[in-house]
């Protein structure tokens, strides 16, 4: 899905994607249609993607994490070594040389690139981040909590299946979807003799805050449903039998098993947040650009040097973010 969804990378190395494809429609030319008709394409491969992993899981369940009883394979001789190498090398490659030339960079052109704008970068990106990440984990959480889903809830199993297929959708096909049917529905209000709700919805932090909880609801989803399902059916049962009420039983057995998942959730949701470019890009608000928009905008102009400042704000950012849940973390584990 990440793959399917990228547009940054593959847009700066000049490869054409469905994705570049996709953005070049409505942002060069304005085609509002073709750019739905690439999209709906693309929607194919990934909806068929999302058939299949469905069939590989099967109904496999799990009601325990605990894998102290498992012995650790020690890889030893040239195994080891290939083992060992093939990591570092990973590694090397993905973060430590990445890093080093973007810290080169930023330390030559900190003094001449960092301005007050970055300020305004810095909070906008944490608004977004932050918002989106709160909205999700808690729509998630009330999706994703035990006893939700009764084996005859057919219609509450479609809604929830429903609600978590927007991964599936890159950003740049989201913004697409969003904005053919707000100006399909503003055209059907102004042939009714209504008023176009365009200016209003367009351009608005609402719409985009809607994108990205309809984005990343399955990454929230995924993370807290895998806790919930570690819950024992017997933990339940025992607390329905000294009459517990569903609110004590969600406050005080579910949301405190669950809070690992909800924590991981919300740091993936803020993570991917913080970095989503194509959708940021078509929907943000005039004047809300973020960090990513502006790796991305310097890039594409070939000023890498000058990109590297906020892309190791980025990386700073993610750090803190981080940080903060592990603390989170910890803390709900010593409650427990």
């Amino acid at each position: 899905m990440e793959t399917l969804a990228d547009f940054g990378v593959v847009s700066l190395f000049n490869y054409d994607t469905f994705t570049t494809a996709i953005y070049s429609a409505w942002g060069d030319f304005r085609s509002i249609e073709v750019a739905a008709q690439l999209a709906s394409l693309l929607v194919l491969v990934a909806f068929f993607l999302i058939y299949f992993e469905k069939k590989a899981r099967g109904q496999a369940k799990y009601y325990s994490a605990d894998v102290s009883n498992k012995k650790p394979y020690h890889a030893t001789g040239a195994v080891g070594w290939m083992i060992s190498l093939f990591v570092f090398g990973v590694f090397m490659l993905s973060f430590a040389m990445p890093m080093l030339q973007l810290v080169i960079w930023g330390w030559e052109s900190v003094g001449e690139e960092w301005s007050a704008k970055y300020l305004g970068l810095i909070a906008s990106t944490s608004i977004l981040t932050i918002s989106a990440a709160i909205i999700t984990v808690a729509i998630a959480t009330v999706l994703a909590l035990p006893g939700r889903c009764k084996q005859g809830s057919i219609w509450l199993k479609g809604v929830i299946r429903m609600a978590t297929l927007g991964y599936a959708l890159p950003g740049s096909v989201m913004a697409v979807g969003l904005l053919y049917g707000i100006n399909q529905i503003s055209a059907i209000n102004a042939h009714f003799g209504g008023e176009s709700i365009n200016h209003i919805i367009f351009g608005s932090i609402f719409l985009l805050l809607f994108a990205y909880v309809s984005r990343f609801m399955a990454i929230a989803y995924s993370s807290i449903e895998a806790s919930a399902q570690q819950i024992k059916p017997v933990f339940t049962q025992s607390a329905r039998l000294l009459g517990a009420t569903r609110l004590r039983l969600i406050w005080q057995v579910y949301l405190p098993m669950m809070t690992p998942g909800i924590l991981a959730g919300g740091l993936l949701v803020a993570v991917d947040v913080m970095k989503e470019l194509p959708a940021t890009y078509l929907l943000r608000p005039f004047g809300w650009d973020t960090l990513a928009i502006q790796v991305y905008e310097l890039s594409a102009e070939g000023l890498f040097e000058r990109a590297a400042v906020p892309a190791l704000i980025m990386v700073l950012f993610g750090a803190v973010l981080m940080a903060v849940f592990q603390y989170l973390d910890k803390k709900s584990s010593k409650g427990l």
